[in-house]
């Protein structure tokens, strides 16, 4: 007579599988904590880049002057409208929450240094205005964002001054200098 073989796993065959399942969760949070803080710098990145182009087109809407103000010191930034504003588009059933109390950035990402092309300036401290015309121009600037925590974790956001529009780019980039070639 054969002997009957029994099926199913045996305990060996399971510990196994057990330790590759969990060398393997292991690597995949060990990798995701190096992507967290780049998510995070984007995701400031893209808020700021959002802030902009509204302000952008809310100005030209409005034909008013507008400003985006940047606090170097305590990072935080703060939208400067005229005293009488009013969204031009309001939808009824969500009323707009437009606040202009200072927001401080998502620590610990700060904001390194921000270059004005129109006055030539590199500011690391103090306060800086992002002005809007109001044919919703602005000057050209490049905001550096960094995540100190990290060596090079940093994001520009390259504001267009005739447009108003915002490309992020990675790394520290540094605005051209005018010439009177280029006219």
């Amino acid at each position: 007579m054969k002997a009957r073989r029994e099926e199913g796993f045996t305990l060996l065959e399971l510990m196994v599988v057990v330790a590759i399942m969990a060398l393997a969760i292991r690597l995949v949070f060990l990798n995701a904590g190096a992507f967290i803080p780049s998510w995070q710098l984007n995701a400031q990145a893209r808020k700021l880049a959002s802030r902009i182009s509204f302000l952008a087109s809310e100005a030209r809407i409005q034909g008013r002057t507008m400003g985006l103000e940047f606090d170097l010191e305590t990072q935080a930034v703060r939208t400067n409208l005229p005293p009488d504003y009013s969204l031009a588009l309001v939808d009824e059933e969500t009323p707009p929450q437009l606040s202009t109390a200072w927001r401080r950035l998502d620590p610990p990402l700060v904001v390194q240094s921000i270059e004005i092309a129109a006055k030539g300036n590199l500011y690391r401290g103090g306060s800086v205005v992002l002005p809007f015309s109001p044919l919703g121009t602005t000057v050209d600037a490049a905001i550096l964002l960094r995540n100190p925590n990290y060596e090079n974790m940093e994001t520009t956001l390259l504001v267009h001054g005739l447009t108003g529009e915002v490309e992020i780019l990675p790394g520290e980039i540094h605005l051209e200098e005018v010439t009177e070639n280029d006219f």
